[in-house]
């Protein structure tokens, strides 16, 4: 049973964003390298890096289904379609060659420089072996890590 009424828990819900999350916002801070943000081709990735093929999504906890999943009915439902739909989604990403990489909120708050290297450095690695001629574009170009 809720604590709070229909009305009120309606209002807070209505408060919590999907896109531009302090997660998104942290992670977008610390990335060194050109990214921009999915389409619905795309799936609507967080962070993407067409010249990589390399398609981030920050999840939150509570809505991808980590950790205690609501015992209310309707939000449990609708964070079941949330797991549903991220697999077939991204399934189909993987399928048509994209890198998915699937990063927890709590992970990219706890430590953003940290996270946005990891990503980086699938970035590069996806990047140079897209061409071992050196000529497409070089994400580093520019930036000294030093």
């Amino acid at each position: 049973m809720d604590t709070v009424s229909k009305e009120k828990r309606s209002e807070i819900m209505s408060r919590i964003r999907s896109k531009h999350t302090g997660p998104e916002k942290a992670l977008k801070e610390a990335l060194l390298i050109p990214w921009t943000r999915g389409t619905k081709a795309e799936f609507n990735a967080d962070f993407l890096f067409p010249y990589a093929k390399v398609a981030v999504f920050v999840d939150g906890e509570f809505w991808h289904g980590k950790g205690k999943v609501s015992t209310l009915r309707k939000w449990r439902e609708k964070i079941e379609g949330n797991v549903r739909r991220d697999r077939r989604n991204r399934g189909e990403l993987r399928r048509r060659g994209w890198l998915v990489l699937e990063i927890w909120a709590a992970r990219v708050l706890r430590d953003p420089g940290g996270t946005a290297s990891f990503i980086e450095y699938f970035v590069v690695q996806r990047a140079g072996a897209a061409d071992e001629q050196g000529e497409l574009f070089n994400p580093m170009a520019g930036v000294s890590l030093g």
